[in-house]
């Protein structure tokens, strides 16, 4: 590290999350919304801050792993702390945050960002980013995350039962929109044939009628299966195709005002730190929004 950079990461190092005239400090609200420990939760937040740092030096758009990005969220609910405080006195330059635009060019280009993050991390801090916190790309962009009420909802986790949670999740998912009229087509056709007489077992003996049953149930059983696995092959079509919306570009969130200052002409140059960029590459008169161009250190996320 040079000596600026040295003094930064000084800065960031002391920076304290907490509050401690808080009855809910930081830390622990971000434990309690995340389902962490307590130790895990404070090993995270020191990686929010190895990623701001990478933001500023590293020279290129970054991208932090989901969990750092957990912090960012609720830091930035702390607005005047993190605008006031943390951009202006502990950073050299605000760090914006953005969401992704969506597609198979934004998927690709976060990916290449969040490999760049971590091949930084590991030249400036002389260490691999801890894989329980930085994951491979394939983890990182592959889970989806839905807001639970753990009141009225039991988690079942799914590496823990995994033909459990399959089953569960097909037998949901059979009432969903897209798969329920399928469901619908099949309970159609057996109360057809039983209207129409088909299944005369039904009006026969005990036994008769008991044998037809469980044909009947066993073609159930087999439609269910055929349809669980249609299920299984385009939620893995889906899941390669799907947009990662926890990735983010920060040239998106450049504010109003600050638009208007920039040059009407999007090829015109505006000084953005120590570098430059162009005006439509997110460069405003109060700091560079880091994602987009060359403007020095990209903080998209």
């Amino acid at each position: 590290m040079t000596q600026e950079q040295q003094k930064l990461w000084d800065k960031l190092s002391g920076y304290n999350l907490d509050n401690p005239q808080s009855a809910l400090p930081f830390s622990k609200r971000l434990a309690r919304e995340n389902h962490w420990s307590q130790s895990y939760t404070n090993n995270v937040i020191e990686e929010y801050k190895k990623f701001a740092f990478l933001a500023m030096i590293a020279g290129h758009p970054v991208t932090p792993s989901d969990e750092v990005d957990q912090v960012w969220h609720l830091h930035m609910l702390y607005n005047e702390e993190y605008f006031q405080n943390f951009c202006a006195n502990i950073l050299p330059k605000p760090l914006y945050h953005g969401p992704t635009k969506g597609g198979q060019n934004e998927n690709a280009k976060y990916d290449d960002w969040y490999s760049k993050t971590k091949e930084s991390y590991e030249r400036i801090f002389e260490m691999k980013p801890p894989e329980n916190i930085w994951p491979e790309n394939s983890v990182r962009f592959g889970r989806v995350f839905v807001r639970i009420n753990m009141h009225e909802h039991v988690v079942i986790k799914a590496d823990d039962f995994p033909i459990l949670s399959r089953l569960i999740i097909f037998i949901l998912d059979l009432f969903r929109p897209k798969i329920a009229p399928s469901l619908v087509q099949v309970v159609g056709l057996f109360l057809a044939l039983f209207l129409t007489g088909c299944t005369e077992g039904v009006q026969g003996t005990e036994n008769e009628g008991t044998s037809t049953w469980t044909v009947m149930l066993i073609v159930a059983l087999i439609v269910l299966v055929i349809l669980f696995v249609i299920r299984a092959l385009s939620s893995t079509s889906v899941s390669s195709q799907s947009n990662h919306y926890s990735s983010y570009n920060d040239t998106t969130n450049t504010r109003k005002s600050e638009t208007k200052k920039s040059s009407s002409s999007s090829t015109s140059t505006t000084s953005c730190g120590a570098a430059s960029c162009s005006s439509d590459s997110g460069c405003s008169s109060s700091g560079c929004s880091g994602c987009g161009g060359g403007c020095g250190g990209g903080c998209g996320g």
